[in-house]
């Protein structure tokens, strides 16, 4: 008989109690920088203050939708409930705005306690191993040939041309991807799509007013009701656009340049990085500004605060150009290249490494592991290439053996710890406790994309390879139970 696996509940550190006035303020935006980023360093290894935050994300994304349009009073959010209600009362001249703001906190502390009753619910209901009694909902009696309603709405779910290249998920219930559509494959610059992932479904995101969206390659979320999504328009998309989120439509920003972009984080609500061919913005003072124009393509960012990260960087459009930096260093205010020394098993003059990044992903400002590829030019000789693995130690990116022999292609990183976390090529790769090994991908699948909630939770983008002379499909797959799997919509 299988033991069932519970969930460890998190606990708090000793530095919770310090960290815990900051956390709801994040979202507000009104920490400075010094405490967003001390903040931000801690939440990479709290998992107590991240599920902290994620309440708080929650209940503020509850009061918005339950107060939308009802009430001609401005917004109140979790921290300005727990705030009025310990404040200690004022003296009011005697006019009845003292008990309409009395109704309004109590009405939103009553939907506040509600919101956190749910939450903890559902946290409770989703640990596995637990069975789980029905419940009837008083008042109503499915009939037995009802058919139950999908989350999906107007937009559909995703379908098997939908090609997902970026995924942010918020918690394991909730997420957003972002893609394009490929049942055209003439289609240079097909449309632009947008999936939500609730009551576990994948959801086509339908733009109210029926406006299409460009082809996207980059999403960040900061929480349920705000993120941002990047993408290229244009002729064979050689233009970028930035799409922001508020709750009920992704809306077109205005940004200085016309590089394409690749990839985008959002640190909160008031500060992000983007990059792409021939630039790094930043989002600052609620507009995005050029931060630099450089000479190689910009692939993947991960920043550890508002003005320190890494960047990886391609070998340009052409995809061979000798001398490229390998990974940038983004810190007080200036991107410094970093280019590698050559092997040493090869001759000094004989050769020509080129490196060709696509993935990083910052821990900490000393801890980061990226992905890519390295080809190797010799006069006269066969060109050799090879994956490469990178880990930063000592503020020095060095390369890392792989397991076997031939991964087929380092796509992305992504890790939930200093010792736990995943990379994907034409199979997995499993990084615990120091070591990275090999975990066999579904059959006939390669992966391509991936982003881990927790050790125990992720998903991956990926495409199936034919067994004749079909066409090769896009898939979605999911981490859950300790294996990784090919999603369906139930």
């Amino acid at each position: 008989m299988k033991t069932p696996h519970f969930r460890q509940t998190p606990v708090p550190g000793p530095d919770c109690a310090d960290f815990a006035p900051l956390v709801p303020l994040l979202r507000l935006g009104e920490l400075d920088r010094r405490e967003a980023a001390v903040l931000l360093d801690h939440l990479k290894t709290c998992a107590w203050c991240r599920r902290e935050l994620e309440a708080h994300d929650v209940v503020d994304a509850g009061l918005r939708r339950h107060f939308a349009g009802r009430i001609a009073l401005p917004f109140v959010s979790m921290e300005d409930v727990m705030r009025m209600s310990n404040a200690p009362p004022r003296r009011q001249s005697g006019r009845p705005l003292r008990r309409v703001a009395s109704l309004v906190v109590a009405l939103a502390a009553v939907v506040v306690i509600a919101l956190l009753a749910n939450v903890l619910f559902a946290s409770r209901s989703a640990q596995p191993g637990i069975i789980q009694r029905p419940t009837a909902t008083i008042g109503t009696l499915a009939s037995p040939t009802a058919t139950p309603t999908l989350p999906c709405g107007s937009g559909g779910p995703i379908t098997a041309t939908t090609r997902i290249t970026s995924i942010a998920m918020l918690s394991a219930q909730e997420g957003w991807a972002v893609g394009f559509d490929q049942s055209n494959p003439a289609d240079f610059n097909p449309p632009g799509v947008i999936a939500h992932f609730t009551q576990g479904h994948w959801c086509v995101w339908a733009q109210p007013g029926g406006s299409t969206l460009p082809s996207l390659a980059g999403i960040s979320m900061v929480s349920p009701t705000l993120g941002w999504a990047v993408g290229n328009t244009g002729s064979a998309g050689r233009i970028g656009a930035i799409y922001a989120f508020d709750g009920t439509k992704w809306k077109p920003q205005h940004i200085p340049t016309s590089c394409t972009l690749d990839t985008i984080q959002m640190l909160s609500a008031t500060d992000g990085w983007a990059g792409g061919d021939g630039c790094i913005m930043r989002f600052a003072s609620g507009q995005w500004q050029l931060a630099f124009r450089v000479a190689y393509r910009v692939t993947s960012i991960s920043m550890v605060s508002a003005i320190e990260g890494w960047a990886a960087a391609a070998s340009g459009t052409s995809g061979d150009n000798p001398g490229s930096p390998v990974m940038v260093h983004i810190i007080g205010g200036q991107a410094a290249p970093v280019t590698f020394a050559p092997p040493p098993n090869l001759s000094a003059g004989s050769y020509q490494v080129n490196y060709s990044m696509v993935s990083v992903f910052m821990l900490s400002a000393t801890d980061g592991w990226a992905t890519g590829s390295a080809q190797i030019l010799i006069p006269g000789a066969d060109t050799g290439a090879y994956d490469v693995l990178l880990h930063l130690i000592n503020g020095v990116w060095q390369e890392t053996p792989l397991p076997g022999d031939d991964v087929g292609g380092l796509g992305n990183i992504s890790l939930v710890s200093p010792t736990e976390g995943w990379a994907v090529g034409n199979t997995f790769l499993h990084y615990h406790s120091g070591t990275w090994s090999d975990v066999a991908a579904p059959p006939n699948i390669q992966p391509q994309q991936i982003f881990m909630v927790s050790a125990t939770e992720g998903w991956a983008t990926g495409q199936q390879l034919p067994t004749g002379s079909g066409p090769i499909a896009p898939v979605l797959l999911h981490y859950h139970n300790g294996a990784w799997s090919v999603f369906a919509n139930p």
